[in-house]
């Protein structure tokens, strides 16, 4: 895998990596969702972006 830090995952990929490391996919959520939506009203030229997925999993049990 690249480094994390340098790419940016749809839920689609994001889950197939998890998959791949034995995680159980919970939960995504978009960064519009993560905070109140009045945060994302702005004026000035940097609009929200969706460049990443947040994403929580859980280690089945072995």
């Amino acid at each position: 895998m690249e480094n994390p830090w340098q790419i940016f995952l749809s839920a689609e990929q994001m889950n197939s990596v998890l998959l791949e490391q034995r995680l159980q996919p919970v939960e995504y959520v978009c960064q519009r969702d993560a905070i109140d939506s009045a945060t994302w009203e702005r004026t000035d030229s940097l609009p929200p972006f969706d460049l990443s997925v947040p994403a929580r999993a859980s280690v089945p049990a072995r």
